[in-house]
């Protein structure tokens, strides 16, 4: 009877052992697993942030030139429009990598403040792109005439509007910065 019981009790202690291993593998497959999507994730957003950033890169000195020469040609009387104008040329800023993150739940492996900078790197980018929007649709809608008073509020609405563009060129610029030095430092 005592044979009959250290029997069983090494079996039961035989079994829990088992399937106390079988629980430790799988957390520790699973948790692998998770970094490695984790780390990828992490990949996709420094590569969408690089774009981006060469996207504002591409287009920051002529959104200066721009602001400047609306600046200038708005106090000054003219007769025809000049032919520097060229479109607004905004980019659209991506933000696909990290909302993926967010619909898998793998942003849960960045830190608390990793997902603060990128949150608040994404808002100034849809900060960017609403406004872009906003000044197609206003340059749209302006009942333009070629008159010298008419060239001066388009010139006036253009300085304005390119002063605000970039200073979030230069915002996101700089906020991409340092999220890849963020990032890339993890």
């Amino acid at each position: 009877m005592k044979s009959k019981i250290s029997d069983l009790l090494i079996q039961i202690i035989s079994v829990t052992i088992g399937v106390f291993l079988g629980f430790l593998i799988s957390n520790w497959a699973d948790t692998n697993k998770k970094n490695k999507q984790t780390k990828l994730l992490r990949n996709n957003v420094i590569a969408e942030i690089k774009n981006n950033k060469k996207r504002i890169e591409n287009v920051i000195v002529y959104h200066k030139m721009l602001r400047d020469s609306a600046r200038h040609y708005w106090t000054e009387d003219l007769n025809k429009p000049p032919n520097f104008f060229d479109g607004i040329k905004s980019p659209t800023l991506t933000n696909g990598a990290f909302e993926t993150g967010i619909q898998t739940g793998l942003v849960n492996g960045f830190s608390f403040d990793e997902i603060q900078n990128v949150n608040n790197t994404y808002t100034v980018q849809t900060s960017y792109n609403e406004l872009k929007s906003l000044m197609l649709s206003s340059f749209m809608n302006l009942s333009f005439d070629e008159s010298s008073k008419g060239l001066k509020t388009f010139y006036r609405i253009l300085a304005f509007s390119m002063t605000d563009v970039v200073y979030l060129d230069e915002a996101l610029l700089e906020d991409y910065n340092k999220l890849l030095e963020q990032l890339k430092a993890e």
